[in-house]
């Protein structure tokens, strides 16, 4: 603060806020390249773990009655969503499926030793 009232000049002010709107600016700019970089590799775990899964038979291609195309895996203890993400209609009923809920009620099927 100033001494006799702590006001500051109008020009003070006015240099301050674009300092403010700068910094704010290279912020926003540093945030998007942060992000465009986290989601390349995001991307290209997806693809590495979708070929591996596709290896090993354990992905499905369902093409559902809209036209969209879904991955399902086939793992154990992975719940499955059984809706199409594209129109929602329920494309999967097998009751067998194990859902995260069962697994705190105790319905999951003991694995195989």
């Amino acid at each position: 603060m100033r001494k006799g009232g702590g006001t500051m000049k109008k020009g003070e002010i006015n240099k301050m806020v674009e300092m403010h709107e700068q910094a704010l600016q290279e912020m926003g700019g540093f945030l998007t390249n942060f992000s465009a970089t986290v989601l390349g590799d995001l991307n290209k775990l997806n693809m590495i773990v979708v070929a591996l899964l596709r290896e090993q038979n354990k992905i499905i291609d369902y093409e559902c009655e809209c036209g969209f195309t879904t991955l399902i895996p086939k793992l154990k203890h992975v719940e499955i969503d059984t809706h199409c993400p594209q129109c929602g209609k329920e494309y999967l009923t097998d009751s067998q499926q194990t859902k995260v809920e069962d697994w705190d009620n105790a319905k999951v099927a003991k694995e195989e030793e």
